[in-house]
């Protein structure tokens, strides 16, 4: 996960895109933090999660993404294959 001031700015799975992206932002930038995450509730299109956190899985519940967003979770699940769940940080 990169932060921001003390606040989550972009989660990612590949350290090499987080470093770049560091890189990209200049001095003032990113911190660079290992995060764990578990899986909450299936949301439905339109269902909010209560952590701010939504999963975009494959149909075998594997993440392929987090985001912050309900809007790029809807976007990133136009069919049944894959699914929202809501997604909480534990460390």
């Amino acid at each position: 996960m990169l932060t921001r001031d003390g606040q989550a700015f972009r989660f990612t799975f590949s350290k090499s895109l987080a470093e770049h992206i560091q890189r990209y932002c200049g001095p003032e930038g990113l911190d660079l933090r290992r995060v764990q995450f578990r899986l909450g509730r299936p949301l439905a299109h339109g269902q909010v999660s209560r952590s701010g956190l939504y999963a975009i899985t494959s149909r075998e519940s594997k993440v392929l993404r987090i985001t912050m967003f309900a809007e790029v979770a809807k976007l990133l699940t136009p069919d049944s294959w894959r699914q929202v769940y809501e997604c909480w940080l534990v460390s």
